[in-house]
């Protein structure tokens, strides 16, 4: 269902985004951005490096918003905007799917937009946690073409980091994880070599289980869509 899916590098924990990367910078021809859910504003900078407007729009008035509307209902004309921007979002929508066609009629045609959205992260007044197969069906659902999709922080991670707040723990439970889902694909590699040594495709699929529970455990994912 993804094989035709790319995905994204150079993850940035300050926007929680992967967004430097080629096939952003390549789309990102920048024009007007809108920053859905703005809020606090930290995404100006990364709409204004790549040379857009930057407009930002919350549900709640706050320093340095410029638009207070609602993401079901957004206040500007057809092909308004260049980018839409909308980091961690999309899970706090009640009707998420509405909102994306919202997006989609306000992009220009091959308008880009990149965000990101939470999978395993814990509740934090959220309606919807999506997989990347929830990703990609909401975004065929809004006529959305799906570019691109990468997992970001493992979900341990962001759950220890929540069970333990204020302490913050990320550097060692992070490492901690990407050591287990090592050993577990080292693992399955070995035991379908003892199995059957010759099965060269069983081989190749356990070597693969680290990519995968990556996908299965990630705490988010960013994502990267064109306007049809």
């Amino acid at each position: 269902m993804l094989e035709s899916i790319d995905v994204l590098k150079g993850y940035d924990k300050k926007f929680h985004l992967h967004w430097n990367n080629d096939l952003v910078l390549s789309l990102a021809t920048g024009g007007i951005c809108l920053d859905l859910g703005c809020g606090d504003g930290r995404c100006r900078e990364l709409a204004e490096d790549l040379n857009y407007k930057w407009i930002g729009l919350d549900y709640t008035p706050r320093e340095g918003t410029t638009c207070v509307a609602d993401a079901h209902f957004l206040p500007f004309g057809d092909g308004s905007f260049d980018m839409v921007l909308s980091t961690k979002v999309l899970e706090h929508l009640a009707r998420p799917w509405e909102a994306l066609r919202e997006v989609n009629r306000v992009l220009r045609p091959s308008g880009v937009f990149l965000g990101s959205v939470a999978f395993m992260e814990a509740f934090h007044n959220s309606y919807f946690h999506f997989t990347h197969l929830g990703i990609k069906s909401i975004f065929d659902y809004a006529g959305l073409d799906l570019k691109a999709i990468s997992p970001g922080r493992f979900g341990t991670t962001m759950i220890c980091n929540t069970l333990l707040e204020p302490v913050r723990l990320t550097i060692p439970v992070n490492l901690f994880t990407k050591i287990i889902l090592k050993f577990r694909g080292k693992l399955a590699v070995f035991y379908e070599k003892l199995k059957d040594p010759k099965d060269l495709e069983r081989h190749e699929k356990a070597r693969t289980l680290a990519t995968r529970d990556r996908y299965r455990f990630a705490g988010e994912f960013s994502f990267l869509a064109i306007k049809r």
